[in-house]
């Protein structure tokens, strides 16, 4: 699914992109992205690949370890920053 570029429809808001608008609309297009891939992986995946392991399971390790890669060669503080952004949206989850 292609996110369009963002533009005002309801007049609420503000006119030109902030960071927040700009922040969201780049979450969405990576979520949008990443559940695209895993969902096409989980698809692809051969039966036989991982016996007795839920297909969506190992896509799962296997996203979360790339992205484990690029943060750790970010630098720590990296890690917090997503630790932080992800915090309100975890609490909902439980």
């Amino acid at each position: 699914m292609n996110v369009p570029a963002w533009e005002p429809v309801t007049g609420v808001g503000p006119q030109v992109p902030d960071h927040v608008t700009t922040f969201t609309a780049e979450l969405l297009r990576t979520g949008l992205m990443l559940a695209e891939l895993a969902a096409e992986l989980a698809e692809t995946l051969p039966a036989d690949a991982y016996p007795g392991v839920e297909p969506g399971a190992v896509v799962i390790e296997m996203i979360t370890g790339t992205i484990r890669t690029a943060l750790c060669a970010v630098e720590p503080p990296g890690e917090r920053v997503v630790s932080t952004l992800s915090l309100p949206w975890h609490s909902r989850d439980g």
